[in-house]
């Protein structure tokens, strides 16, 4: 299933300057709502091109988040992934698409097939497969200067939720974790000291046989048989 901008007919640019542009696409849930059955997913892919600095997509239901579908904080356009996921999405949910872009300091960047210009879309492996070609995507449509949503292959209205709004769930390297934060994994324990080994008792030698003292005690043995022999 394609999400997001996939017939790359945005028709703003990025525009030049410094910092960042953001820009958010959405699934609407008057879309999903005709699908026949829910569908199970196993696999995402994100996708921009060399301007794009990170990407995100959220699952909505009933305008309450369910949760992230895939999100890559740090986006290169040389180490694209496909990322396994197992979520459920049920007719009538929406699929929020927010895309991040780094600014080109000289000049504008369009969006276009060439990696060049940019793109902001998402590929959602699923199952059971849809009839018609499987699509809810954002289109532009230059002869009514209208935003549309192409829903399974039909042209449909669009009207994008502001309840996801882009920046809302940025996470950029080096940013402070806000004070309410708590560490998922629970406060790490203060280790304690080690012991100090107890020091390994150096062996007492063997003392070396003194070859004086066999010879001594052989003479002792052979003087007592003597004076034995005389007194008999």
């Amino acid at each position: 299933m394609e999400v997001g901008d996939s017939k790359v007919t945005h028709p703003s640019p990025v525009l030049k300057g410094s910092g960042y542009s953001t820009l958010q696409f959405d699934c609407p849930s008057d879309c999903s709502t005709n699908w026949a059955n829910e569908i199970y997913t196993f696999a995402s892919m994100l996708h921009m091109h060399k301007q794009g600095a990170q990407i995100w997509s959220t699952l909505w239901r009933n305008d309450v988040k369910v949760q992230e579908i895939n999100r890559i904080d740090y986006y290169h356009f040389k180490y694209q992934q496909v990322t396994p996921v197992n979520i459920t999405i049920k007719p009538g949910d929406r699929i929020s698409l927010n895309c991040v872009f780094n600014r080109n300091p000289l000049a504008d960047t369009n969006f276009g097939l060439d990696s060049d210009t940019e793109m902001c879309m998402q590929f959602i492996s699923y199952y059971p497969k849809m009839n018609g070609r499987g699509e809810c995507s954002y289109f532009y449509s230059n002869q009514s200067a209208r935003n549309f949503t192409i829903c399974n292959g039909t042209q449909t209205s669009y009207n994008p939720s502001k309840l996801d709004p882009p920046g809302g769930e940025f996470k950029w390297f080096g940013s402070p974790n806000p004070t309410s934060f708590v560490c998922p994994f629970g406060t790490p324990a203060t280790p304690s000291p080690s012991p100090s080994p107890n020091p390994t008792p150096n062996p007492t030698p063997n003392p070396t046989p003194n070859p004086n003292d066999s010879s001594e005690s052989s003479g002792l043995i052979i003087c007592l048989f003597i004076g034995l022999v005389f007194l008999f």
